[in-house]
């Protein structure tokens, strides 16, 4: 199981710089709480795709988070997914945009993503050796810079996202 914190490049500015996105779809990149960003250079090209179980998240999120605004960060109509062929589950990159100071986000999410895994594969879990890889970026409103959280390894080591605390991997005391 490997957690790694790093920069990322994906914030909401950069985003909204990606030229051939819509309005509609710049509106929901500014007003979304959670939002699920695609691998923007998929092949090297300049071709954006999502990982395939991006669209049972979206669904799942929306049913679970009342209260959140929740988005996929594409033009409609035009959304690609890419399918994985292993047993490693790939979630879809998400950008949840907070304020640092107040929010409790992250715990939500993590709870969000684990009863998501439970129920789409909690017949196939139990025994099995599954790595579920996720990239969490969290962009801080304030300063408008975003973290990385990139975890690869098993269902159960999830719990260990919800210990990190977002003031620290900000910089904050």
């Amino acid at each position: 199981m490997t957690i790694k914190i790093t920069e990322s490049d994906i914030t909401i500015d950069n985003l909204l710089s990606i030229e051939d996105f819509d309005r509609e779809t710049k509106d929901r990149i500014q007003n979304s709480d959670i939002l699920l960003v695609p691998i923007l250079e998929f092949k090297d090209k300049k071709e954006r795709a999502f990982y395939s179980e991006t669209s049972n998240f979206l669904k799942f999120a929306k049913t679970e988070l009342k209260g959140y605004t929740i988005n996929i960060c594409e033009n409609r109509g035009q959304e690609k997914t890419i399918g994985l062929h292993s047993a490693d589950i790939w979630l879809p990159i998400l950008l949840i945009s907070i304020d640092p100071l107040k929010d409790v986000v992250l715990p939500t999410i993590v709870s969000l993503i684990s009863n998501y895994l439970i129920y789409h594969y909690t017949n196939k879990v139990k025994d099995d050796k599954r790595q579920v890889h996720l990239k969490l970026v969290v962009h801080d409103k304030r300063r408008k810079i975003s973290k990385c959280l990139k975890y690869d390894g098993p269902i159960t080591g999830l719990n260990q996202l919800e210990k990190i605390d977002v003031n620290k991997i900000f910089g904050r005391k």
